[in-house]
């Protein structure tokens, strides 16, 4: 049974969770004028190529992570005429790494200056530190350093894995399935992995893993949730969102098939199909890249 959503449900789901519109598109409205309405909005946000603005919600810095890495400053890109501050960022980066929040001066020179020498790193450090801040201006203050550890200050800056891992506490206490159609944050938040243009840096690669893994076992849980439930179409879609990550994950692919057996469908349903048309060609994940399918 196709479950129906009010006009204020319908709201909801594209003004706050509009990155899994794409998934939950096929069955978010009954009528097709509804679906024509909300394919337009889908088409709207895959050109922005996962999501090229900061959410406008009044936060100084904003920094993205999942995916492309972007930093926004009152709502506007941080872009650079020249060439790219790739050290200030890359201790940027490398502080979100080991969760932002009293990370030791030490261990950070050790990652983006490893080859230095103690006191030369720690030197380096401190420099690009300056730099970083300066990035930030008027928000420099956002990252404190304090006896010996270095933090971003939550009052001034979000950054998304912290509102992803967030998102997935909220989302793993769900066990109704009204609840588990709405909400979708998690899912909106995951825009790619974690760092996914720096490489395989020892640093970069638990996290990176870390996310993933937890990500896709929420997944498994909502698919498994909404199709015990009796939302079939819905869980099947979210059994595909997880065979997209992770393409050997045989629990995501063994749970589309049934539901798809269960629906009357072969595995290269017109669903699947009308979803994936909406994501970006050769998207890599972990590594791996995953061919765009053509509905036929």
């Amino acid at each position: 049974m196709t479950k129906s959503f009010t006009p204020d449900q319908t709201e909801r789901l594209c003004l706050y969770h509009s990155r899994a519109l794409l998934d939950l598109l096929p069955m978010s409205a009954p009528s097709a004028m509804a679906i024509d309405v909300l394919r337009n909005l889908a088409v709207r946000i895959a050109s922005d190529g996962g999501g090229g603005r900061a959410p406008d919600d009044g936060a100084a810095i904003y920094v993205r992570t999942l995916g492309r890495f972007g930093v926004w400053i009152d709502n506007k890109a941080l872009q650079f005429r020249r060439k790219t501050p790739k050290r200030p960022l890359g201790l940027l980066a490398a502080l979100i790494a080991y969760g932002g929040r009293n990370v030791p001066v030490w261990r950070l020179a050790d990652t983006v200056w490893g080859s230095f020498d103690g006191d030369a790193a720690t030197s380096a450090l401190e420099v690009t530190l300056y730099r970083l801040r300066q990035l930030l201006a008027p928000y420099g203050e956002a990252i404190v350093l304090k006896s010996g550890l270095v933090s971003i200050d939550e009052r001034m800056c979000r950054v998304d894995t912290w509102e992803l891992e967030a998102a997935l506490q909220r989302s793993s206490r769900i066990d109704r399935v009204e609840d588990a159609i709405l909400e979708t944050q998690f899912a909106a938040l995951y825009a790619g992995e974690f760092l996914e243009h720096t490489g395989d840096e020892s640093w970069v690669i638990e996290p990176r893993s870390r996310m993933r893994r937890r990500f896709l076992d929420e997944l498994l849980r909502r698919a498994e949730l909404l199709e015990k439930c009796g939302s079939v179409e819905m869980a099947a879609n979210w059994y595909e969102r997880g065979m997209e990550i992770d393409p050997l994950h045989d629990t995501h692919s063994r749970g589309r098939t049934r539901c798809y057996r269960k629906l009357g469908r072969s595995s290269d349903s017109n669903v699947a199909c009308f979803n994936s048309s909406y994501r970006e060609p050769g998207v890599r994940n972990g590594g791996r890249k995953i061919p765009t399918r053509e509905c036929r």
